[in-house]
């Protein structure tokens, strides 16, 4: 009995061990944890208030090499479309380092089970505060897109999952832009975003 005790807590110090040491390589900050809200469709924009655009500021380190995004949306808030992003990421990586190949991280979200959203939302990226408030301002689109395909994630989805490449040296803030493509139904949306830090 007590070898058994003693192998198992070999074992736990063992992968307690290579996790850190996994891990040193790169730190999580998470910038929204299911950060949740309604965007109007455009009719109700107009009649009732509220908003048919939305634009989130990210803000990180200038040690961020990356930045994994999930957006969900669906009719009614539901509150099966939340997650610990940070925690899976991080368990994730954990485990590819493991591997021979070691960690791809723009591949670590194609394994982590997100949930999927049920309607459609405009997802877009901006680099600078003049794009974001054109794109709150319903500026023509040639005021506020960007000609990057890392940051050019147009499409009416229910969501995204992506893993964003981070220049940190060039700006530490960009700009997550969603729109409601509805003319008359509102969505509700649930955003998680984590940065990646090098050590």
């Amino acid at each position: 009995m007590k070898l058994i005790k003693t192998i198992r807590a070999i074992a736990l110090v063992t992968l307690i061990l290579s996790c850190f040491t996994c891990n040193a390589q790169y730190r999580y900050l998470p910038l929204y944890q299911n950060k949740s809200f309604t965007i109007h469709s455009g009719s109700n924009s107009l009649l009732e208030g509220g908003k048919s655009r939305v634009v989130l500021t990210l803000t990180y380190p200038s040690n961020t090499i990356g930045m994994f995004v999930t957006v969900r949306s669906s009719k009614g808030y539901d509150p099966s479309m939340g997650l610990n992003l940070a925690k899976y990421i991080a368990s994730e990586i954990a485990r590819q380092s493991r591997t021979p190949d070691g960690i791809l991280l723009s591949e670590v979200l194609d394994h982590i089970t997100i949930p999927s959203g049920t309607d459609i939302v405009d997802v877009f990226f901006m680099v600078d505060v003049n794009g974001a408030n054109n794109f709150l301002n319903k500026q023509p689109e040639s005021n506020w897109m960007i000609d990057d395909s890392r940051y050019t994630l147009a499409g009416r989805r229910g969501g995204i999952n992506n893993y964003l490449d981070i220049d940190a040296s060039r700006s530490t803030t960009l700009y997550l832009g969603m729109r409601n493509p509805s003319t008359y139904s509102a969505i509700d949306v649930v955003v998680n975003v984590v940065a990646v830090l090098s050590n």
